[in-house]
């Protein structure tokens, strides 16, 4: 008894001739693929040179000494009539956070400018708040000490004014400074930045 044999298919138009819709179908797939790999490589590439900018990117201060000053100290209780120096922290890494009470990021800052200074501790690094709400002293002092009582904040706040924006050059807040033991200008940033990247910078310069 002769045993069955398997049957092929012959081959069909189907399986022998492209079909112009499958293929046009493949070649828009290929080009949107091949777009999408473009506009991605671009937007990674735009975000490199502008985060590589922004942090490479020299201050006119930078490696220069400080611009000295003397500003009243505020806190949650108002002004108390000390003032506070910049020369007299000589010794110390000392973070200059110039800010307003009408900038979110500034307020946003602030913790963690709180949460570093705890850290790091008080003998190493000092903290100054510099506050730019450019208003008379009888709206501004009930403002910024409302400000700080809610917010609990340790380390010093002094009253600013735009002759001292002028001497550190700048006009966008927030803006830190980072002075070293010396009193030279170490570092500067303008926006937000994070505890991770501020320790970083101290531990360049820290023992």
């Amino acid at each position: 008894m002769a045993r069955p044999r398997a049957r092929f298919c012959p081959p069909t138009d189907a399986m022998t001739t492209p079909n112009p819709t499958a293929t046009k179908s493949n070649q828009k797939l290929r080009w949107a693929q091949w777009g999408l790999s473009g506009a991605l490589v671009i937007i990674l590439g735009l975000n490199v040179w502008w985060f590589g900018f922004r942090d490479t990117r020299t201050h006119p201060l930078e490696g220069e000494t400080a611009p000295a000053f003397g500003l009243a100290l505020i806190d949650g209780q108002g002004l108390d009539g000390s003032r506070l120096t910049l020369e007299e922290q000589r010794g110390k890494v000392v973070l200059l956070d110039f800010w307003a009470t009408h900038c979110a990021p500034c307020k946003r800052q602030m913790p963690i400018l709180e949460k570093l200074q705890q850290d790091v501790g008080a003998e190493k690094l000092r903290v100054v708040s510099v506050n730019l709400d450019f208003e008379p002293d009888a709206t501004r002092v009930p403002k910024v000490s409302s400000f700080l009582a809610e917010g609990g904040f340790t380390f010093p706040v002094v009253l600013g004014h735009r002759q001292l924006m002028q001497a550190y050059q700048f006009t966008r807040i927030p803006f830190m400074v980072m002075v070293d033991r010396d009193g030279k200008v170490h570092s500067v940033h303008t926006g937000l930045r994070s505890q991770k990247r501020l320790q970083a910078e101290l531990d360049e310069i820290l023992p």
